[in-house]
């Protein structure tokens, strides 16, 4: 029930209401308290959630309302400012709480993207002319990412350029495809090179007006992209192809593990992206490697006792017949420090000598 004060000649709480022609008074104090991790705010205070990661779960907090009057009290409504980047989960309102009652709100913060992001919180009580508010703020920032794939800059069509995930097998060679855009990457063992190109699985050596090579990379030439724009339907030259006069215009930087001969003792190196949004450098003191065998390709992989550097060199004894991966963890210096993990694509069978 809402409460109604009647004017009866003395002033009941004179700090927090005013009678008026009997009618239900109206001020502008809330007789309310709000609490925050024991902290208690006033009316227009401002309450920091700090740092958030981005696109993430965000972090809650529980608001605790308390009734700080001798009498009940209704709660009509309570109100974001900014509901993309904040969200409330309330009690059923309007709520009416008894003196010395409370009421629990859940409060997050999970911002959509990086930099500040501000707010108000209002909370509306019966009787009451003006709200009250809590200014809220706090600042996204993203975890950084780990990769494997191709990265391609400096090409002349310049939607080949960008970051080519690496997305599993084509005629035993990755693939790679360019997340939000129509380009994949692949190896072409008949002629010994890596094409960019629109069509996904690049079905060569001959190619229509649908599916054309923009881009050939010899794999010895350390991923430095080596020109050769395809005619519709013209077939993949043979002949040696000659570096670009200055290889720094356009270049392919390979991510992934390296020296997959498929031999025993070739060693193996983990190369990996790593990005972050908001330019947080790499802790790469904090850099983590954890190297893994399986039986089968497409089994449960099973981590290698000790096998924690950047390299790892394959054991006849143990890897023989045997595939590999490799797990890395990195965290960012500054920002959010949140860890992020990556498994590797498998590596060829390893074989063992002839």
């Amino acid at each position: 029930m809402k409460l109604i004060l009647t004017c009866l000649g003395i002033l009941v709480f004179a700090s927090l209401f005013s009678c008026a022609n009997g009618n239900t008074p109206a001020d502008t104090t809330l007789p309310i308290t709000v609490t925050i991790d024991g902290t208690e705010y006033a009316a227009t205070g401002s309450y920091d959630f700090g740092l958030a990661e981005a696109k993430s779960t965000g972090i809650t907090k529980t608001i605790i309302l308390t009734n700080s009057t001798e009498f009940e009290i209704t709660v009509k409504s309570i109100t974001l400012s900014d509901e993309v980047n904040y969200s409330l989960i309330t009690p059923t309102l309007p709520l009416t709480t008894a003196v010395d009652g409370t009421a629990e709100v859940k409060l997050t913060y999970s911002p959509q993207a990086s930099g500040s992001q501000d707010s108000t919180i209002s909370i509306e009580v019966d009787g009451l002319t003006d709200p009250y508010i809590l200014n809220l703020t706090g600042e996204g920032n993203y975890a950084p990412t780990v990769k494997f794939g191709m990265k391609v800059s400096g090409a002349e069509n310049s939607a080949a350029n960008g970051f080519y995930d690496r997305d599993g097998f084509y005629s035993n060679y990755p693939n790679y495809t360019m997340a939000g855009n129509d380009y994949y990457m692949r190896f072409f063992d008949n002629d010994w090179f890596w094409g960019i190109g629109s069509t996904q699985g690049l079905d060569g050596p001959e190619y229509t007006t649908e599916s054309k090579v923009t881009y050939m990379v010899p794999p010895e030439s350390g991923w430095t992209v080596i020109p050769s724009v395809i005619p519709n339907g013209a077939r993949l030259p043979l002949t040696p192809l000659t570096p670009l006069s200055d290889p720094s215009d356009l270049s392919i930087t390979h991510y992934d593990i390296s020296g997959t001969t498929g031999e025993i003792d070739d060693e193996l190196t983990a190369n990996y992206l790593y990005f972050d949004t908001e330019g947080d450098a790499e802790a790469t003191t904090s850099t983590s490697y954890q190297w893994y065998r399986s039986d089968s390709e497409g089994e449960t992989y099973t981590a290698i006792t000790e096998a924690t550097s950047k390299t790892y060199t394959p054991n006849n004894d143990f890897d023989s017949g045997h595939y590999l991966k490799v797990e890395i963890t990195v965290t960012a210096s500054t920002g959010i420090t949140t860890e992020s993990v990556i498994m590797s694509s498998a590596t060829i069978r390893i074989q063992g000598p002839s």
